[in-house]
């Protein structure tokens, strides 16, 4: 039985629309549920959420009409030992789930992205920052091979040309 009265459902419902889509917005998505202290205790098999994890990664995975035949409590699973069209779409469906919980555990796991103040400098700065990264790449010993034209003699012009302006 889903626990309806809450939004992990549809938190839920977000997150494995967004595993089967192979997306990469997971780590936008699992911070509600984070918020709600849903776990991987509460995502495995009797725990509080499952029902929910499991209704949202059929909904997910599943055609309308095999979701309809897939959430039918009133259809059995076996039929003489052999599974029936909803037993089928059920054994289907705990590969798709264990996918999802696992997507999900792992954007749990990730560090929260932090952006900082990106700092830019004047145009004055970049440039000597431009300039002291070429003074950089001519002095490794590879570099002759990269340019077409004497690396030893562009590293010294350029140092020159640093020292003045600087």
């Amino acid at each position: 039985m889903t626990n309806s009265n809450t939004n992990a459902r549809a938190h839920l419902l977000s997150c494995a629309a967004e595993i089967k889509a192979h997306g990469g917005k997971m780590a936008k998505l699992v911070k509600p549920l984070l918020e709600m202290n849903i776990g991987k205790a509460e995502l495995i098999g009797g725990g509080a959420y499952y029902a929910d994890l499991l209704d949202a990664t059929a909904q997910a995975y599943l055609t309308p009409a095999q979701y309809k035949t897939f959430n039918d409590t009133a259809l059995a699973t076996r039929s003489k030992g052999a599974l029936t069209e909803r037993g089928e779409l059920k054994a289907a469906m705990s590969s798709k789930v264990a996918k999802v919980r696992a997507g999900i555990l792992a954007a749990m796991a990730l560090p929260a992205e932090k952006r900082g103040k990106v700092e830019k400098g004047t145009p004055t700065e970049v440039f000597f920052k431009q300039i002291d990264g070429y003074v950089e790449r001519f002095t490794k010993p590879d570099a002759s091979d990269k340019f077409d034209f004497d690396t030893t003699f562009a590293r010294a012009a350029l140092v020159a040309l640093l020292k003045q302006l600087r």
